[in-house]
């Protein structure tokens, strides 16, 4: 078996109808599936049945066939960051530092994930997660990242250490048991901060105290059932060796959605696995597998379930922000195309290279590069009468692309 989901583009406040399609080598009388989503970027409204399943679930008795969704609660997990910062004015005494940095924990199942970085910093050779409160010292119990001898320069922000922390990973003593829970008592209480060594400050150079924060991820699932026939018969089940959309998940994105990429997480990739059961409340329902071509012994059937190929294991959607539209051909930025914005071209071609900036006005025959032709296509769109005579067609002077400071 084999589930398809696409990657998509949308903008903010976008209702977007994404398909769910399955190709199967057997004939398939039941299917569901989950869907994990961010509630801070997407609002689902309801998973919308395509004309031709709704036709085969219509084909026969209501009482034979389901289709069925609900949705799983949010889960909120637990943050803890350093809400000042990773500073040397934090240390024990203070310690002038250009160093500075920002770390994150976040409780999961598995343990603490946590992520560290750092800029304008010289000579890192050592981060620890201590425990203690603010202007306290006290013993470290997990080493975050070494590097031994000179250290690590650190310029522009860079995430220097990131990981997993298990009670594998704890250091007990001086009244700390080494495990997890204790470590989130303590940072729920405020007594744990992370301290960086450097070559210069070898028993720390700056501090972050750690703080609770309420995490901004908000994670909610989707599950789905379609059930075309109990009985399992061929004739009311989906078709196999054909590639059939099943359902649309329609749903809207946020008008304050992050601009970024985001996922709606069907399963990860070659770990599904197809259920051979639902249970609606009253009845549990069996996928029931039989060999091609042959009859189904509606008495004697074959109970089964089956694992599935993600080919597309995760939908990629890419919010592309609040859409303007640029005027291209408009060199010089002054409300209109005429002669003066191809001159201003050729002057940027040949004699001041910084006297354009919005590259994408330019780019007239929209190849991706600035040359000389950008400025005969500007001039043929200015001055001709008839395509025809040029041989070219007419020039679009607009085109929809996402805000940039350089443009707009």
């Amino acid at each position: 078996m084999e589930f398809f989901l696409p990657a998509v583009d949308a903008n903010r406040g976008d209702v977007l109808d994404l398909p769910f399609q399955l190709r199967s080598d057997t004939p398939l009388s039941m299917i569901s599936w989950s869907v994990e989503y961010d509630t801070e970027v997407f609002e689902f409204i309801e998973p919308v049945l395509t004309p031709s399943t709704a036709a085969l679930l219509d084909s026969h008795s209501s009482e034979e066939s389901l289709f069925a969704w609900f949705e799983e609660p949010q889960v909120q997990e637990l943050r803890f960051e350093a809400q000042l910062g990773i500073r040397g004015e934090q240390m024990v005494p203070p310690v002038e530092s250009t160093g500075q940095g920002r770390v994150r924990f976040d409780l999961e199942e598995e343990g603490f994930r946590y992520r560290l970085q750092l800029e304008s910093i010289q000579g890192v050779t050592e981060a620890w997660l201590h425990l203690g409160g603010a202007e306290q010292e006290g013993p470290g119990v997990a080493l975050l990242v070494a590097f031994p001898g000179a250290g690590r320069d650190v310029g522009e922000r860079d995430t220097i250490a990131e990981g997993l922390l298990t009670d594998d990973d704890l250091l007990p003593g001086g009244g700390f048991d080494g495990t997890l829970v204790s470590l989130a008592e303590a940072m729920q209480a405020g007594g744990a901060y992370v301290v960086v060594q450097t070559v210069r400050h070898p028993t720390g150079e700056i501090r972050g105290q750690l703080g609770e924060t309420l995490s901004d991820d908000q994670e909610s699932w989707l599950q789905v059932a379609v059930v075309t026939d109990f009985l399992g018969r061929p004739q009311f089940s989906i078709p196999a060796d054909e590639l059939v959309t099943l359902t649309y998940l329609r749903f809207r994105v946020r008008e304050d959605a992050p601009e970024g990429n985001h996922e709606l997480e069907f399963s990860l990739e070659e770990e599904a696995t197809f259920n051979g059961n639902f249970r609606d409340g009253e009845r549990i329902v069996f996928n029931i597998v039989g060999a091609s071509g042959q009859e189904i012994d509606e008495i004697n059937f074959t109970l089964g379930s089956f694992p599935a190929e993600v080919t597309n294991g995760s939908v990629l959607l890419s919010i592309i922000g609040d859409v303007q539209i640029l005027n291209v051909g408009d060199a010089n930025h002054d409300g209109d195309v005429d002669i003066s914005d191809p001159v201003t071209i050729l002057y940027y071609l040949f004699v001041d290279s910084s006297s354009v900036t919005c590259l994408a006005a330019i780019d007239t025959n929209d190849d991706g590069s600035i040359n000389i032709s950008d400025a005969i296509v500007l001039l043929r769109g200015l001055f001709s009468v008839s395509t025809v005579v040029w041989g070219i067609e007419p020039i679009s002077t607009t085109r929809a692309v996402k805000p940039g400071p350089e443009c707009f």
